[in-house]
């Protein structure tokens, strides 16, 4: 009886020992403490390292170099072992694209074609991404905390804003009289064309992140991302006369070099 007794101890720590480690393997296997779901929203803005020279004008018809492309992100994903995750990432953007320097006239239908250089502001549109989300993250972080590198591919669109744009028009032309008003109102004939199509394409990126817990349930989140956008210029380019570079081909190359983004959000956690 006696030897029963000395050894009891230590099969009570022993069954001790077996349930800690049992509980600290399901903990590391499911999420920050415990929580598999992550809802992510942040701001964003994407640099034009390459389209810094890219001047346009504002509203007020004074040049100025281009900026930042402000917008936002909205993440849902599912932690499926201590170090990976997917979801669904929805972000929008303002992306202004550089506006028309030159127009091609056709005085009151006559058939005749006159090149007129016009001063005008900036081209407001909207993108879209819509990503799939792949997550891997670094060993020792309690995941989805800590250091993490991000994956994605996804489809974008691209879409110019009907408003009222101004512009001014120059005639170059001594010996030809033109009508304003008519020039005017094929200019506005055009921009409503181009704001009933969409550039379509698909990116990919990739995006070293960190998330640093402020509560059990809520991360403070940010990250550095690289995107490569793969856009296409609809068949209704060609039929338009605008610009002589057409509209979605500077839209497009707007989106694809204008690819370097950094984010600032919060996380939820359960």
């Amino acid at each position: 009886m006696k030897a029963k007794t000395r050894h009891k101890p230590f099969l009570v720590l022993a069954t001790l020992l077996v349930l800690s480690t049992t509980g600290r393997s399901q903990q590391q296997t499911t999420g920050f403490f415990g929580k598999r779901f992550l809802i992510e929203f942040s701001g964003s803005g994407y640099f034009p390292f390459f389209t810094m020279n890219s001047g346009y004008y504002d509203a007020d018809l004074m040049s100025k170099k281009a900026v930042f492309d402000p917008g936002f992100k909205g993440q849902f994903s599912y932690a499926f072992s201590d170090r990976f995750m997917a979801g669904f990432e929805y972000a929008r953007y303002a992306v202004n694209v550089v506006g028309a320097n030159q127009f091609r006239y056709s005085p009151n239908g006559s058939g005749s074609m006159y090149y007129i250089d016009i001063k005008h502001e900036e081209l407001y549109t909207n993108a879209a991404d819509f990503n799939l989300k792949f997550e891997l993250g670094s060993q020792g972080n309690i995941f989805p905390s800590g250091l993490s590198h991000q994956f994605g591919i996804g489809f974008s669109t691209m879409k110019i804003l009907e408003k009222d744009y101004n512009y001014q028009v120059n005639n170059h032309f001594a010996n030809i009289t033109f009508d304003e008003d008519d020039v005017r109102k094929q200019i506005d004939e055009e921009i409503r064309n181009y704001t009933k199509n969409k550039v379509r394409g698909v990116n990919i990126f990739y995006e070293i992140h960190m998330r640093t817990p402020i509560t059990k349930w809520l991360l403070l989140s940010y990250g550095f991302r690289v995107n490569a956008y793969f856009m296409g210029v609809t068949s209704t380019a060609s039929r338009l006369t605008y610009y002589d570079d057409p509209v979605y081909a500077a839209m497009k190359e707007r989106r694809t070099r204008n690819f370097a983004s950094a984010n600032l959000g919060l996380s939820v956690i359960f």
